[in-house]
């Protein structure tokens, strides 16, 4: 009686019923139950060791990890994010890396927008026949470069929101913390 099932003899019988006695239940005694929320709207939050508030197991930070990581994450482009992601210790250092991309993503939509205005002009001077062709590819880039811009903008607007709102929350628990005796 050792092994994997050695602990059978200790399972409940569940009211004197067999396993097989026990029936499902209705359909409408299931539809009548709330169903769980999925998305957890719960904030855990608790002060640290060293004082600083942990949202979610993880410290808020300040704005100057905020923007070390942005500068760190946008001058190392795609590597820099990696980085400065992967090493986040704090919400700031995290939404400083997301706005560091959201800049990059920038730079390189406008780069990539004034690279075809120069690839058209220079496609026309040299072939002034084939000039269709190299304007169609300049337009495509044109609309990837417009998307970078957009892409970037938008992720750069949610990382400072995000920012703002887990510091607004850090206030918010520090005066809730000390109102309280």
């Amino acid at each position: 009686s050792d092994g994997v099932f050695g602990h059978l003899q200790a399972l409940p019988d569940g009211d004197g019923k067999q396993f097989t006695e026990f029936e499902p239940p209705s359909y409408n005694e299931v539809v009548r139950e709330e169903t769980p929320p999925y998305i957890e709207s719960t904030v855990v939050t608790t002060v640290g060791e060293d004082g600083d508030v942990l949202v979610e197991g993880i410290p808020v930070g300040d704005s100057l990890t905020f923007f070390i990581n942005m500068l760190i994450s946008m001058s190392f482009d795609f590597v820099g994010f990696l980085l400065t992601s992967m090493l986040a210790m704090s919400h700031s250092a995290t939404h400083g890396s997301r706005a560091g991309l959201g800049i990059t993503l920038i730079r390189y939509g406008f780069l990539l927008k004034a690279r075809s205005a120069e690839a058209e002009v220079e496609a026309y001077r040299n072939d002034p026949d084939n000039y269709q062709t190299e304007e169609q590819i300049a337009v495509q880039n044109e609309w990837v470069a417009y998307l970078m811009i957009v892409v970037g903008f938008f992720v750069l607007l949610r990382a400072n929101a995000e920012f703002i709102r887990t510091q607004r929350l850090k206030a918010v628990i520090l005066a809730s913390s000390e109102a309280s005796p």
